[in-house]
């Protein structure tokens, strides 16, 4: 649970209206928020800065971190739609989010997805609605998708990314190209006051090659094969198949390695 009751100056304070972000996500991934507020009327937000020794223009920033957890987790943030500075006067404007899931021990073990909350001042024909009961929900289902790294420090080991998309009330990932990324959700900032925003996360069980293309699948898994040297960099036909690394051991299958 989070709320933004932080200690502030007797000139700075937060708008008495909020909403709820919310949401549950799967073991061994957690969720950075951070969430901006831009001045209503520029005139009013040029604010003397010690730093600088000048006035300057003013926004404000806050970032939540509901840390990696071993096991499905929930999170909840009440996030004030507005924020002041003397008669600086500030709305929110945005919400960025940034998925991790960690899928090893080791610290480069991880991989991220970002989205982002956009606001209008009211809602549009583009804009989401709530239901009955005040709460828009958001569902996303994550792919892991596998690869042989390239980095210096780990040439030939597995390294993994996250892809996210918009699901449906039945958790059937979106097709359309416009919908089909997980990445973008705009709301009227006129009807938010009050409401829950959840964002509900589940993990696909089944991994897949990052490139299709580069990998042969059997019964017992996946095998890397040699590319061949033009522009398409694919498996060579007759395919020839490679090792790799993984966990201090010599694979030539994945995920069972042998």
């Amino acid at each position: 649970m989070g709320s933004l009751a932080s200690a502030l100056s007797l000139t700075e304070r937060f708008g008495r209206e909020h909403f709820t972000f919310s949401g549950g996500l799967p073991e061994n991934f957690g969720i950075e928020v951070i969430i901006e507020y831009i001045p209503e009327r520029l005139e009013n937000c040029h604010i003397y800065s010690r730093t600088s020794g000048k006035n300057e223009l003013k926004y404000w920033y806050e970032t939540f971190t509901h840390d990696i957890q071993p096991k499905p987790s929930r999170f909840s943030y009440d996030i004030p739609l507005t924020y002041h500075i003397g008669r600086c006067h500030m709305k929110l404007t945005s919400i960025t989010y940034r998925l991790e899931g960690r899928y090893g021990e080791r610290d480069w073990e991880r991989s991220g997805h970002h989205g982002i909350i956009d606001l209008t001042d009211t809602r549009s024909e583009w804009t989401r609605q709530f239901d009955a009961h005040g709460q828009l929900r958001l569902r996303g289902y994550c792919s892991r998708h596998f690869r042989l790294s390239e980095a210096r420090s780990r040439v030939g080991e597995i390294e993994k990314s996250h892809f996210c998309y918009q699901a449906d009330e039945n958790w059937v990932k979106e097709t359309k190209p416009a919908t089909r990324l997980f990445t973008e959700l705009m709301v009227g900032l006129d009807e938010l006051a009050g409401k829950t925003v959840s964002l509900d996360i589940r993990l696909d069980p089944e991994e897949r090659p990052f490139f299709s293309n580069r990998w042969i699948q059997f019964p017992e898994g996946w095998k890397p094969c040699l590319l061949t040297e033009d522009e398409w960099n694919s498996c060579q036909s007759p395919p020839v198949f490679k090792t790799f690394k993984m966990h201090g051991r010599e694979c030539t299958v994945y995920p069972t390695c042998n």
